[in-house]
């Protein structure tokens, strides 16, 4: 199954790319995406925790800043949802912009870090991650989203104005935040 998140993603990065710019903040900083509903937000204002790269996540991810938005933890290991900004060179050979990447699943134990593909994968046939990995990765998510945008009021505020539907979001990913007090409206508002 294609999430519809990962899709508004490629747009955004098609768009980026064509246009050879990137949305920027009043403060010129670049705009993030997160990897789970598709959220635009500044990182100077919208405040994720910093995710500690390993050789592999530099390797598979580049090196940019990367932040976390879930995990789910299993005794001394962890899977979780990270996602970060990239530099991109424009084949014109304009400036190097910045621009969000689509995320990446990670499983951690100790110092090893594993990629396991992108957060849309959690929802295909045959998932990355277990459904019990999910869903507590998501319960998480939903808590950390809550306090990087300042609240519950603040969060369901951007996702009303920001027009995110039930129908863009994967089932799972709606029952999480319904269960932590966040509304996901079946249609766009008018």
């Amino acid at each position: 199954m294609k999430s519809i998140v990962r899709n508004a993603l490629r747009c955004a990065a098609l768009a980026l790319s064509l246009s050879g710019t990137v949305a920027v903040a009043d403060g010129g900083t670049a705009m993030m995406t997160d990897p789970l509903l598709g959220l635009s937000f500044s990182p100077d204002t919208v405040r994720f925790p910093t995710w500690q790269d390993s050789h592999a996540t530099r390797r598979d991810l580049g090196s940019g800043r990367k932040w976390v938005f879930g995990c789910a933890q299993s005794g001394d290991a962890s899977t979780c949802v990270i996602a970060g900004m990239r530099t991109v060179k424009s084949d014109g050979g304009g400036e190097a912009v910045s621009e969000p990447d689509f995320g990446a699943v990670v499983y951690r134990r100790g110092t090893m870090q594993q990629v396991l593909g992108t957060p849309d994968r959690m929802f295909d046939a045959k998932p990355i991650v277990s459904e019990r990995v999910r869903k507590a990765l998501l319960n998480d998510a939903v808590a950390r989203y809550i306090r990087a945008f300042g609240g519950q009021q603040a969060l369901q505020a951007q996702i009303n104005a920001q027009r995110l539907t039930r129908e863009a979001l994967p089932a799972p990913t709606a029952e999480a935040l319904q269960a932590g007090g966040i509304t996901v409206p079946a249609e766009a508002p008018r």
